[in-house]
């Protein structure tokens, strides 16, 4: 508008040459090297789950075969489109050509969170001395949602990480276009990643990038309502499951209002101490925004913990935003006067903070506890010894513990006691609960089985392999449960 003032720009800040104690390649390849190595681990250990990495393999293998991401452990032709709008996972698709095992999706997160790791060491390096360069990306690397991620299972947002970081990035170093076209697959994502989008375009308004802000709030709202719409598509009863959380249409176990209260603190002050505690004042800051306001606000008490993977598209925002206010904070010189003087010791107290959270949060959530005793157990042997009872292509219901070793050879089902469903076979792990399926009710439903006519019964180590006469609904007592679930635990007979 004619007259109008020329808004202001960010303050320049500092440049380095783009060296550090360590270059991006070297964090690159030691960063792949820790989150494969995790994934791999915990995959040989018998840590990992249909719940997520079941699901994925399967939408993975979906993709491959041009029947889009379906995934038979969320059920029978389950389109995960009706519940989250995320065609991203089309991306696991050539590590399952070239190796079509779910150890394939590990492997890919892991290289998606180590070119993360690079572009925000590429980023420190160019505003930092190189020590504290090298201890920014090592608080990112290690950090509780970098590493939480890595060793829980396989998820979409994985691949939000690297193009946060590469949008904090281009912000910092003034580049508009490069933010908005960095932002813009953010929208295959998740559908929630709109509102960050949307975000972003504050943060170009307040940096003085009008017209880039504008076109960065139409994508977010366009890229949203596509994502919401696709989903209200694809989805039975047209509505969007995670919405109903946020709205109390999807109900979940009633959690009193000061555990709500303390876990919320507790989400919040770990993410400011992540950050170093000043990260706040950065302009980057308002991306976190949206995400925090949809987990602390849902019903799903999942969403309030830090120890899962859902803090996993803050940290290149919180990092990043920690680096804004780093590169603008003067360094004490012998020269310098007492107000520069007074503010030197920001840099090395908030990179401590920051560095003491992640090394924190490491020993209390460990990624893996017992190296040696994972690679030991090798549970992939295990389960394929157990599976080798049935024809490749079976029907098979499986527990949440051995479903992802299935996925590759049969078509994969959920068991559990809270629905039925449809299989042959039923595979489960007879020494250990898995998530809906406790150890009691494993036991009191292989006993149930073996007095039916025709079933069949083999313990194969600690697995039970149990054969029914005809694929049939199926469903694991639960013994303990205030209403028990109905019996008999094979509820059709063949025809």
């Amino acid at each position: 508008m004619s007259g109008a003032p020329a808004p202001a720009r960010a303050r320049p800040s500092p440049s380095f040459p783009v060296r550090s104690a360590a270059p991006p390649a070297l964090w690159f390849l030691l960063s792949l090297l820790l989150y494969a190595g995790t994934g791999s681990l915990r995959y040989r250990a018998g840590r990992v789950g249909s719940y997520d990495l079941g699901i994925f393999a399967q939408a993975a293998e979906g993709w491959a075969a041009g029947d889009g991401p379906v995934s038979d452990l969320r059920g029978p032709g389950y389109l995960l489109l009706q519940e989250h709008f995320s065609p991203v996972t089309v991306l696991f698709v050539p590590g399952w050509w070239l190796w079509p095992d779910p150890r394939s999706l590990v492997l890919t997160q892991a290289l998606v969170l180590a070119v993360a790791v690079a572009v925000v060491a590429v980023a420190a390096a160019r505003r930092l001395p190189p020590g504290a360069a090298a201890a920014l990306t090592a608080a990112f690397a290690v950090s509780s949602g970098v590493l939480d991620a890595a060793r829980f299972d396989v998820h979409e947002v994985a691949f939000a990480a690297p193009l946060l970081a590469l949008v904090c990035s281009a912000v910092l170093e003034d580049r508009p276009r490069a933010a908005f076209w960095s932002a813009a697959p953010l929208l295959l994502v998740k559908e929630d990643l709109g509102a960050t989008v949307c975000a972003l375009a504050l943060v170009l308004w307040w940096r003085g990038h009008r017209t880039w802000a504008v076109r960065t709030a139409v994508l977010g709202v366009v890229g949203g309502l596509v994502g919401v719409g696709t989903v209200v598509w694809f989805n039975p009863q047209h509505t969007v499951p995670f919405l109903g959380f946020l709205t109390g249409a999807t109900a979940t176990a009633d959690t009193p209002l000061s555990a709500r209260l303390l876990e919320a603190a507790a989400l919040v002050g770990l993410l400011v101490l992540t950050g170093g505690v000043v990260w706040v004042r950065s302009s980057l800051a308002v991306l976190v925004v949206p995400t925090l306001l949809w987990r602390l606000g849902s019903s799903n008490p999942s969403y309030w913990l830090s120890h899962l993977h859902y803090d996993l598209v803050l940290m290149p925002v919180i990092t990043s935003a920690l680096l804004d206010v780093l590169s603008r904070s003067p360094v004490a010189r012998l020269t310098a006067g007492p107000a520069v003087r007074s503010r030197a010791w920001v840099r090395p107290a908030a990179l401590t903070c920051a560095v003491a959270t992640a090394a924190v949060q490491l020993v209390v959530h460990p990624p893996l506890p017992r190296p040696a005793q994972a690679w030991s157990a090798d549970v992939p042997a295990q389960v394929q010894a157990a599976a080798a009872l049935i024809p490749d292509g079976a029907s098979v219901a499986a527990d949440n513990n051995t479903g992802p070793y299935l996925v590759s050879r049969f078509r994969v089902r959920m068991w559990s006691y809270d629905h039925s469903t449809r299989a042959r076979w039923i595979v489960v792990d007879t020494a250990r609960s898995s998530y809906v399926a406790p150890l009691e009710g494993k036991a009191a439903t292989v006993a149930a089985l073996r007095q039916v006519p025709g079933v069949s019964v083999e313990q194969v180590g600690d697995y039970a392999v149990i054969g029914l006469p005809c694929e049939g609904w199926v469903r694991q007592v639960q013994p303990a449960a205030p209403r028990p679930q109905p019996t008999p635990v094979w509820e059709s007979g063949c025809s």
